[in-house]
């Protein structure tokens, strides 16, 4: 009977293996999803400079279609508004934002 092996004699080893993985994946998805939201007001912002800037070179217009009037531009409440978000009111992080609340960062 000496053949068997005891499964509980890598526990504490197991243990820090799993908990070290844990702790991995928590700061790995908390990056990719905090990588992710950035990427995407960026995208947002680039959009409307090239809107912007199409409408600047004329050559760019199509005969046909008017330029916007220049006091069309609609004015925001406050500058907590974003372009149909309002991420700028809006705490940094994700659901494991209670990351940044402890290094005080938004």
């Amino acid at each position: 009977m000496k053949g068997t092996t005891n499964p509980f004699n890598n526990i504490g080893r197991n243990t820090l293996y799993l908990v070290g993985g844990l702790i991995v994946s928590v700061f790995l998805t908390k990056k990719l999803v905090s990588d992710n939201k950035q990427t995407q007001f960026d995208r947002m912002k680039a959009d409307a400079i090239t809107k912007e800037n199409y409408y600047k070179n004329l050559a760019n217009v199509k005969p046909g279609f008017p330029l916007p009037a220049e006091d069309s531009a609609e004015s925001r409440k406050s500058e907590f508004e974003g372009p149909g978000l309002s991420y700028l009111s809006r705490k940094g992080g994700d659901r494991l934002g209670f990351l940044d609340r402890k290094s005080g960062r938004d």
